[in-house]
């Protein structure tokens, strides 16, 4: 399971879907994400395999950044080989754009308004705090 802050998931959603980024753009999709469902709905659909053992978690940004360390943990975990991924990794991504989504380039007081307004840092919170315990058990 592949864990990325949810507010870059939002920039990413609309450049991916060439959504101008923009607060406008961004408060709507933090209200409705995907399916109807807000961010935080959205987000609770996985959130129970957090806390389950079997499943392997990451970060996205250490996935693309750590220079193959946490693909060679996944490639162990699954009985596989890692060779020539990390390398790869921008190739086996549609999403992939050319760079790492950032909300920090884009976030207003406006957005963060609306962010909280559905939970939003319940979301990332949660999931941080999931991450930390799982990382030091290991």
């Amino acid at each position: 399971l592949i864990v990325r802050d949810p507010r870059d998931c939002v920039i990413s959603w609309l450049r991916w879907r060439g959504v101008p980024v923009i607060p406008g753009t961004i408060i709507a999709a933090v209200r409705v994400y995907e399916d109807g469902k807000s961010i935080r709905g959205f987000y609770n659909g996985w959130r129970k395999r957090l806390a389950d053992p079997d499943v392997l978690v990451t970060r996205f940004e250490t996935l693309f950044n750590d220079g193959g360390v946490e693909v060679e943990r996944i490639a162990k975990k699954i009985g596989g080989s890692s060779v020539g991924v990390y390398d790869a990794r921008h190739r086996y991504t549609a999403t992939w754009s050319g760079c790492l989504s950032d909300h920090r380039e884009h976030w207003t007081d406006e957005i963060e308004v609306a962010w909280r307004a559905v939970g939003g840092p319940i979301i990332w919170q949660t999931s941080t705090r999931c991450m930390s315990t799982r990382v030091r058990a290991k």
